[in-house]
């Protein structure tokens, strides 16, 4: 999908944070962006816990943390939601 779209092939230790940029980018011709830029932080801060959680094997998790990330994740969604009705509409795919 990188070549069609003109976006550098994604690859190293930081990928998954470039493809989350790149989620968030316009393309125009080809898609919207995946969620609007006030959600951005969020997924990036989501997806760094799910790097921690990945990694942390013997660690006792905070509940104020695991709180404050199921927050983030409510909050990712809702802010996400209209962003994937308005690329399912344009693909016209429809649940």
């Amino acid at each position: 999908m990188n070549a069609p779209c003109a976006l550098p092939e994604r690859s190293g230790e930081r990928w998954h944070r470039a493809l989350l940029g790149d989620a968030a980018l316009s393309l125009p011709g080809i898609r919207p962006p995946l969620f609007p830029a006030e959600a951005e932080r969020d997924w990036e801060d989501l997806l760094g816990f799910r790097h921690f959680l990945r990694h942390a094997y013997a660690v006792d998790l905070d509940p104020m943390r695991l709180g404050r990330n199921v927050e983030r994740l409510r909050r990712a969604v809702e802010l996400t939601e209209p962003s994937m009705t308005l690329l399912l509409d344009s693909l016209a795919i429809r649940p």
